[in-house]
């Protein structure tokens, strides 16, 4: 990995690690229009651009959708569940009883995924996608019982 990469994917660890307990932004209808055309689309992970921490890279890379749902701030997740973008927990599914969802938008480039398990965080997704919204980092983090966070991977994505 080139110098210049690793000190943007410290800066992106350094950012994830220092935004784990701040609220959802309240951005104007124009920087929110800004996040979600950058935001929306399929992303697929580069796993050789990507460092994984804990365990193995994946085989094959993962990939996620993130479809528009017209006239609210949400995101259709892989084709199947609402996500709303509104730093609320929701149910992840009725398949995973106790399960919540927390979507936040902190500003028009970063997003932050909470994973609840009975009302406790067990883990935090920060991703923050460039300005032209072609590529993106996901930090992907487990949080202990304590509350300590432990990040597994960060995994560059680019946009199909």
């Amino acid at each position: 990995m080139s110098t210049p990469m690793r000190r943007v994917l410290g800066l992106i660890i350094l950012f994830t690690l220092c935004i784990a307990g701040r609220a959802s932004a309240d951005l104007d209808n124009a920087a929110y229009e800004r996040f979600y055309n950058r935001y929306v689309g399929k992303w697929k992970a580069n796993v050789a651009k990507s460092r994984y921490l804990v365990g193995e890279p994946p085989k094959e890379a993962p990939s996620h959708t993130y479809g528009v749902i017209p006239g609210r701030k949400g995101i259709q997740y892989n084709g199947g569940a609402i996500h709303l973008l509104d730093g609320k927990d929701h149910p992840v599914s009725a398949d995973r009883p106790g399960a919540t969802i927390t979507r936040e938008v902190l500003d028009e480039f970063t997003i932050v995924t909470s994973i609840k398990q009975n009302g406790r965080v067990t883990s935090r997704n920060t991703f923050v996608v460039s300005p032209d919204g072609k590529f993106g980092a996901f930090v992907v983090m487990n949080i202990d019982e304590r509350g300590e966070p432990m990040i597994r991977s960060l995994v560059y994505y680019e946009k199909q």
